[in-house]
């Protein structure tokens, strides 16, 4: 059984990753909650407590307004094997480094970093001074997870469409001032958290490195800043190259479109969202077509993987390095202005 802390106690803490512990049972046992008060840190103890049942003792709470439960107090407890780190981009850096030095291991929530030379920095640390140790740390990028793209993935590898011709990233989405994230500081604060879902499931569907992109990004909502658009034509390693398109100015909810579409020289994948649920349709050059629904289950793919990392069972996904990738696609995209940038020479290989 693994002991684990969870750090943050925010939303996507209570919706999505309590509920994916939930389902490992008996392979994990939350021992602690910190959080930057005490009632949040108190209300996801309790919710914890009532969702994980026997799996979960009475969670300790550590706060910032107690110095002697503070989150250095937890991270200093020898019975916690590992941290879940559920909070704001611009404060995870310094948790991840403190949870490493203090001797656990790590899954922390995308994006690694709020840019590229903070994640370089992050990354480098990691593998040279805590991956020697055996510390597992991964980042939680459910997207990489989804079967969905996993699956096309699979086809693409297999020939299954031939050889990549082209494809497109799309996502559109209303934001309104009503949007639950939007009211938090996880989506106020200046960050490149809305766009690295999509960079990674692209990255996940073609199963090659990404080499050129030249895109543009915009303002067109004075309180999505910094930034609510972007367009970018990106070129993989092999040549092929597409599309990437990113809004969350989309007007009204019936303006929402979310989708991939990679063509190959021998058929055509498309991955269409309807509520939550995602369809991926293979058409192949005999005009054969075979569709496949799947339910979202990334984030509890992730967390289990993440267990069995820590157990010696390391699948090879959710990598810092990957993670910062995705990352470095957004904001050369950003900051192109139309000019090429060089992913590969953005991000090196470490």
């Amino acid at each position: 059984m693994v002991s684990v802390a969870i750090l943050g106690a925010g939303i996507f803490a209570k919706e999505a990753h309590i509920p994916g512990l939930a389902t490992l049972g008996d392979q994990i046992i939350v021992k602690a909650i910190y959080s930057r008060s005490e009632k949040s840190s108190r209300d996801l103890a309790a919710f914890v407590k009532t969702t994980l049942g026997s799996t979960v003792v009475d969670p300790s709470i550590y706060h910032d307004a107690d110095p002697q439960n503070s989150i250095d107090a937890l991270l200093a407890r020898s019975d916690i094997d590992a941290v879940i780190v559920v909070l704001l981009i611009t404060k995870q850096p310094e948790v991840i480094l403190k949870a490493l030095a203090a001797g656990k291991h790590v899954l922390s929530e995308k994006p690694i970093a709020k840019d590229v030379a903070t994640g370089i920095d992050l990354v480098r640390k990691y593998v040279l001074e805590y991956r020697p140790k055996g510390l597992i740390w991964r980042v939680a990028e459910n997207f990489e997870y989804e079967p969905v793209y996993r699956e096309v993935g699979q086809l693409i590898r297999g020939g299954q469409i031939g050889r990549v011709v082209g494809f497109s990233a799309t996502g559109f989405i209303p934001t309104s001032k009503d949007n639950k994230y939007y009211k938090t500081d996880w989506r106020t604060v200046p960050d490149l958290d809305g766009g690295v879902h999509w960079a990674a499931a692209l990255r996940t569907i073609l199963q090659e490195p990404l080499k050129l992109v030249s895109g543009f990004a915009s303002l067109n909502i004075d309180w999505l800043a910094p930034l609510d658009t972007l367009t970018a034509v990106i070129q993989t390693a092999s040549g092929a190259h597409g599309s990437f398109s990113l809004s969350f100015a989309a007007s009204v909810q019936n303006t929402a479109r979310f989708g991939f579409v990679i063509l190959g020289t021998e058929g055509l994948v498309e991955i269409t969202r309807k509520g939550s649920d995602l369809t991926l349709k293979l058409t192949k050059a005999d005009g054969s077509v075979d569709t496949i629904e799947h339910a979202p289950r990334g984030v509890q793919l992730e967390l289990a993987a993440f267990v069995n990392a820590i157990k010696g069972v390391d699948d090879g996904l959710g990598t810092p390095l990957s993670a910062l990738k995705d990352v470095g696609l957004l904001q050369a995209a950003f900051e192109s202005q139309g000019k090429l940038v060089d992913l590969q020479e953005l991000v090196p290989e470490f």
